[in-house]
């Protein structure tokens, strides 16, 4: 019995520790993009927002994570009457999915979960899909590279890479994400795939 109070004691306090680290990795991200990417107040980010049961430090982080996005696109989602809406409530729940859910693409509307750890970073990731589904780039093109590069794809340890490989949608909109956080490591290890999401960017 004894033994089995110091292991539940240990995973308690494992769990602890990798959550804390995870925490303090999100918060330097965080750091690192206000300095290095300054954004002028061209944008009312509360016009397209819609906030239900989020803390201000959730606002806050998702608002860094908008200064990473092109200017272009964040223009373009504007003019076509896209929102965001951030929630404390489960979309796993909500979407009926099989998976753990920060974050969803549907109907003009990019939903993030505050419950579940990455809801911020997932934004980048579902504006992906955003820019995945108005680019006039060619799509078959992309196909052959997702085939050719997708193994090569390097993400931090707490993602998930099964999920982001399983199609060529996932792929690209993960790689978006890659493109905006870590574009050096996406240059060097899938410069194809780099190459192709740079055009699409420059072409919106």
């Amino acid at each position: 019995m004894l033994n089995k109070i110091k292991f539940i004691i240990t995973v308690f306090l494992l769990f602890i520790s990798c959550s804390s680290e995870v925490n303090a990795y999100r918060d330097k991200e965080i750091s690192d993009l206000e300095i290095e990417h300054i954004r002028s107040e061209a944008f009312d980010y509360s016009s397209f927002i819609e906030l239900d049961g989020v803390d201000y430090n959730t606002q806050f982080k998702v608002y860094k994570y908008l200064d990473v996005i092109p200017e272009n696109i964040i223009e373009k989602f504007i003019e076509n009457k896209m929102k965001i809406e951030i929630t404390n409530k489960s979309l796993q729940e909500r979407f009926l999915s099989n998976y753990i859910l920060s974050g969803v693409y549907f109907d003009k509307t990019i939903h993030l979960s505050s419950n579940k750890d990455w809801a911020e970073q997932s934004l980048l990731h579902e504006f992906g899909h955003f820019v995945d589904e108005i680019s006039y780039m060619n799509k078959n093109e992309f196909i052959k590279i997702y085939e050719r590069e997708k193994d090569n794809l390097i993400l931090n340890k707490d993602k998930d890479k099964s999920y982001y490989l399983r199609n060529v949608s996932e792929y690209f909109a993960q790689s978006f994400e890659e493109y905006l956080i870590n574009p050096e490591r996406l240059l060097l290890n899938n410069p194809k795939t780099y190459e192709y999401i740079k055009l699409c960017i420059d072409q919106i």
